[in-house]
């Protein structure tokens, strides 16, 4: 392809004579745009064979954070053929956050991160190639909907820097919470969106549904956010386009599209049915009524008043009430500034560091004609986020892919800018290694101190599953101890599992679950104060007495 076709500049001028010298990375990479399909692959099976290639110093992570252990819980349990788990026995005992007791013993989450964690535990033994798989999945997925919006070079840049920053550095590869399942049903609207815009039906046919599907089942919110955004640019392109256009439009896309978008109504509300009992009654929602004192989004109102059976359900809930109560105290102009610095750090520097400076350049960098719509897409992230009580970087998942787009069409602009530049080479190749320096330096060093993510808690169910016999092990926290720890979490079928982990209720109540599991071994496991004390004796029913009991008070209490 001529220089003049890639930088908008004629051919026989010093600025295309640079870009053919100096500047020549894009070009060279035009020669893999023929095969583009193949180098999207060799980019996807890179993050599941470089991951098993670091497996000797960075084993598979340990689940941490409350909502790691609920996914996990309706990965097995899908990866026992069930939807829903039949109530447990004394659920008092097994009170976690996330997690829904009655009317079944599931997750609240939307099912599809863990669809993908039960593939990996069903397929390859272990939940977490679930997510090396998803992270795969979605890189491929970057790629091709890059590929609808930039020149086929710079979207294998686009591939290669979803690459660069999402594999293991990132908590999106490197735990159980999610994200890149909904950045794949993000890719999916967005890089539909951007064949239509197009004029290539054909290449976006029912890719938008399918996303849409996708977003439903892992972010409805900020997914319903971005489809409504997409629609609302579809209505306005739709009456834009000649009569026959619009019969390919609807033969093509809009049919295929409703009858995919009617089956995943169908799928979800048999899910529910199943789940909470009712067609429109979400598990989310459910577990919101029965559990929650701040609501979800800063606009609603608390609903204070709940009942908990242990402290670390009073403290978890205890907080967000109290992170809720003081953004609602600060004056209005305060409040958005604090979710957009949250939104910054978290959805923009956390993940892409100095290349988030880089969207500064949006307004050099030739955004003009259909790729305006990204700039709407990307303020459409923006306040999706305002009115949430956290803001996380796995909440924008479904915009993520509109960032790297506008981050590579900026780079784009710079790159050519550098070469454009009236300086001698010394400077303009000066200029060129700091800006990598700035870009890359900080993941590299990233990239240098990752740490294993392995927790005491994993040494204790190793220590345990090496003994012989079934263990029932009651879980004591001393006041100190973190209540973003929690280790009362089960697999889908608790009473067949061999570790059963309960919460310590006093020696009375105790004994209730002892005499329904008379031959299991019986454990006390005493956290904290601090986060590295723990300690695992064996409970004798002749050694257990009162004095837990004024501790049980205090676990179950009221929440204000």
């Amino acid at each position: 392809m001529p220089t003049s076709q890639l930088s908008g500049v004629p051919s026989a001028s010093p600025v295309a004579r640079r870009i053919q010298g100096d500047f020549r990375l894009p070009v060279k990479l035009l020669r893999f745009s023929g095969r583009r399909w193949l180098v999207w692959a060799a980019l996807a099976l890179f993050m599941i064979a470089g991951r098993i290639a670091l497996l000797p110093v960075l084993p598979i992570p340990d689940p941490v954070i409350h909502d790691e252990f609920s996914y996990l819980l309706a990965a097995d349990t899908f990866a026992h053929g069930r939807l829903a788990n039949p109530a447990l026995e004394l659920p008092d005992f097994f009170e976690s956050p996330h997690i829904l007791l009655r009317p079944a013993y599931i997750s609240k989450y939307p099912p599809g991160q863990a669809l993908f964690l039960a593939a990996g535990q069903k397929l390859a033994g272990h939940p977490f190639w679930g997510v090396v798989l998803s992270c795969a999945l979605m890189v491929f997925l970057y790629c091709w909907a890059a590929d609808a919006w930039l020149p086929p070079q710079w979207a294998l840049v686009a591939g290669a820097l979803t690459v660069i920053f999402f594999f293991v550095r990132l908590y999106w590869m490197e735990s159980y919470w999610g994200g890149a399942v909904a950045a794949c049903g993000g890719a999916l609207v967005v890089g539909g969106l951007g064949h239509l815009l197009r004029g290539k039906p054909a290449a976006a046919r029912s890719t938008l549904a399918v996303g849409a599907v996708i977003l439903y089942f892992t972010r409805p919110y900020e997914g319903g956010v971005l489809c409504l955004v997409v629609l609302t640019i579809l209505a306005y392109r739709f009456t834009r386009l000649r009569t026959e256009e619009k019969r390919i439009w609807a033969r093509i896309v809009i049919l295929p599209s409703m009858a995919i978008l009617l089956a995943g109504g169908l799928a979800a509300a048999w899910y529910n049915l199943r789940t909470t009992g009712s067609l429109t009654q979400l598990p989310y929602f459910l577990y919101a009524q029965q559990y929650d004192l701040a609501p979800s989004f800063l606009v609603l109102p608390e609903t204070p008043g709940k009942r908990y059976n242990n402290v670390i359900n009073v403290t978890t809930h205890a907080d967000e009430l109290a992170r809720y109560r003081g953004i609602r105290a600060l004056p209005l102009a305060q409040a958005l500034f604090g979710q957009m610095k949250y939104f910054v750090v978290f959805c923009l520097f956390q993940p892409f560091l100095g290349f988030a400076a880089v969207l500064l350049g949006i307004p050099w960098a030739r955004v003009r004609g259909r790729k305006k719509w990204l700039v709407l897409l990307f303020a459409a992230s923006f306040a999706a986020m305002l009115p949430e009580l956290w803001v996380q970087f796995h909440y924008a998942a479904p915009f993520t892919i509109v960032s790297i787009i506008l981050i590579v069409a900026a780079t784009r602009a710079l790159w050519f800018r550098l070469a454009a530049a009236q300086a001698a080479k010394p400077i303009r190749g000066l200029a060129f290694a700091a800006s990598l320096a700035v870009l890359f330096v900080p993941l590299l060093f990233q990239y240098m101190f990752l740490q294993p993510g392995v927790t005491p808690r994993s040494g204790v169910v190793h220590q345990l599953e090496a003994m012989e016999g079934n263990h029932l092990v009651f879980v004591s926290y001393q006041n100190g101890w973190s209540f973003k720890s929690e280790w009362v979490y089960n697999g889908a079928s608790p009473g067949q599992s061999r570790l059963l982990f309960a919460h310590d209720m006093g020696s009375v109540r105790n004994q209730e679950l002892v005499k329904r599991y008379p031959h299991r071994i019986a454990w006390k496991l005493v956290l904290g104060p601090r986060q590295s004390d723990v300690r695992l004796e064996r409970m004798e029913p002749s050694t257990e007495n009162a004095s837990s009991e004024p501790d049980m008070a205090r676990k179950r209490q009221t929440a204000e």
